[in-house]
């Protein structure tokens, strides 16, 4: 079984720099000699003159973010008709360490013109420093607040200032199972955590390995497993609890943090629930953990 949560982009505008894209395109009109050739008894070519209008190369915006393959192809294709028309292209840089590497950036003051981040808190961390450029200071926001509700321009804001765009959100927080598994099993979908507890103790007992699990990812390993242990939080402490968690105002020492763990590791730290158990857990790339039953 695998699990997925809801994760989310938001762009965000470096405040050191200004972006490039706010500057209107300029026109420089470039003559072409085209050659047109004329039939007759002696053959004779004449030149005509030609004036064809074209953008300027304005140089490029720069774009942090965690992209690659299949989505970095994606974006840079919703990006060409921009640069077609302006003539102004996209520097694109990519780190698993991007929050690091943000940071770092806009303490030396070459921040990227855009970062494209997978969580709200970070926009949060960076507006307190001062280091974005409110969105409302150069955006259309009538506009704006027909094409968003406001729980989405809320979670790109802070203090009343419109930090961040939502790109998309990706359903996750869903364990995925076989059906026909199940059905020669005769197992039953379970509906409580301790009703899949049973189960997984089930299956372990008729031979089987319940879970795949994996969180290796390079420098940023682990990811997943904070996706595992923020969607617990939400379910055994409440999102009240869970926002004093995400603003700091509860250490990660609190009981309701600690349940979450320990929630986590019944399955994460299980010899017998997980293929290769813990040190599988942490060596597995979480794309290939689906592979062992398939």
């Amino acid at each position: 079984m695998n699990t997925r949560k809801w994760m989310t982009n938001v762009v965000l505008l470096a405040l050191i720099l200004t972006l490039v894209v706010s500057c209107a395109p300029q026109i420089v009109k470039e003559t072409v000699i085209v050659e047109k050739p004329v039939e007759k008894v002696v053959e004779k070519v004449v030149k005509e003159t030609v004036v064809v209008e074209k953008p300027v190369s304005g140089g490029a915006v720069t774009v942090l973010g965690v992209w690659g393959g299949d989505e970095f192809a994606a974006f840079s294709a919703a990006v060409e008709p921009f640069t077609a028309k302006t003539g102004i292209g996209m520097a694109f840089e990519t780190s698993r360490e991007q929050v690091t590497v943000l940071v770092t950036r806009i303490e030396a003051g070459n921040p990227p013109d855009i970062a494209i981040l997978p969580a709200p808190g970070t926009l949060v961390d960076l507006a307190k420093m001062g280091a974005l450029v409110p969105i409302d200071t150069f955006m259309d926001m009538g506009q704006f607040n027909k094409d968003y509700s406001q729980s989405w321009i809320d979670l790109g804001s802070y203090n009343g200032e419109l930090y961040g765009v939502w790109l998309k959100g990706a359903l996750k927080s869903l364990v995925w199972y076989s059906p026909a598994a199940f059905e020669a099993g005769g197992y039953e979908v379970p509906g409580t955590w301790d009703e899949m507890i049973a189960l997984s103790d089930q299956i372990v007992a008729d031979g089987g390995v319940p879970w795949c699990l994996g969180v290796e990812s390079g420098a940023a390993s682990g990811w997943t497993g904070t996706d595992w242990i923020e969607d617990i939080m939400l379910r055994t402490a409440g999102p009240e609890v869970y926002d004093k968690w995400v603003n700091h105002e509860i250490p990660w020492t609190d009981p309701a943090v600690k349940t979450a763990f320990e929630y986590f590791g019944q399955l994460a730290l299980s010899d017998d629930y997980v293929w290769g158990g813990p040190t599988g857990v942490m060596s597995t790339f979480f794309g290939d953990s689906p592979a062992p039953p398939v």
